[in-house]
C-alpha cells in the first residue's frame, strides 16, 4: 500500500460479485444464491436484499439471519402433537420425521421480507474513503456496507475488506 486514502472504489466488491436477491424471493432461493457464491470461494456471508421495482437496497440477509428463521420455525412446531401422530402410527418415528420435514420445507417457502430484520440499511457514498468506511461500521455495528452512486448500488464493503484497508496502513 502507497499510503495513499484511497475510495472505497479501490476496496468494494463489485455488485456483480456479490449475491442479491429481491424481496420477493422465497428464502430457500436465498439459500441457493447464497451457496452458488460460497461455491464459488467467494467468501460472501450475506446477500443484500433489493426492492424488485426499483433494486434500491431494503434490507441484508446473512446466514444468521437464515438460521435464527429456522429457528424460530422449529420453536412453532407442537413436540406434544408430533408425538403423538409419531406414536399413532406403525414405523414410529417416521411420521413424526416427514410431518416436521413439512413444515420445515413450508418454512422455506416464505419471502425474504418475512425473515428480513427490520433494522434500517446504514449505506455509503463510493466516494467515502474505507477510515470513512471503518468509523460507519464501528458506530453502527454493522459487518456490510452497500456503496451506492447516487441511487444506484455499484458494491459492497465487508468488514474484512476494512480491516484489510487498516492492516495495509499498519504495515508501512
Amino acid at each position: 500500500m502507497d499510503g495513499k486514502i484511497r475510495s472505497l472504489s479501490d476496496i468494494m466488491v463489485p455488485m456483480d460479485e456479490y449475491p442479491s436477491v429481491c424481496e420477493s424471493d422465497s428464502v430457500n432461493q436465498a439459500i441457493v444464491v447464497l451457496r452458488q457464491y460460497l461455491a464459488k470461494h467467494k467468501g460472501h456471508r450475506s446477500l443484500l436484499v433489493q426492492r424488485e421495482s426499483d433494486d434500491r437496497v431494503i434490507g441484508i440477509l446473512n446466514v444468521t439471519d437464515i438460521m435464527q428463521s429456522v429457528k424460530e420455525m422449529t420453536r412453532s412446531y407442537d413436540f406434544d402433537e408430533v408425538s403423538r401422530i409419531a406414536h399413532s402410527f406403525d414405523g414410529y418415528g417416521r411420521k413424526a420425521r416427514l410431518y416436521r420435514e413439512k413444515l420445515l420445507r413450508e418454512g422455506f417457502d416464505k419471502t425474504v421480507e418475512e425473515i428480513m430484520c427490520g433494522k434500517p440499511v446504514v449505506t455509503i457514498d463510493v466516494e467515502e474513503t474505507g477510515s470513512a468506511a471503518a468509523k460507519l461500521m464501528l458506530t453502527k455495528n454493522v459487518q456490510v456496507l452497500p456503496v451506492l452512486s447516487g441511487d444506484r448500488v455499484v458494491g459492497v464493503v465487508r468488514f474484512i475488506d476494512v480491516l484489510d484497508y487498516i492492516a495495509g496502513f499498519l504495515a508501512h
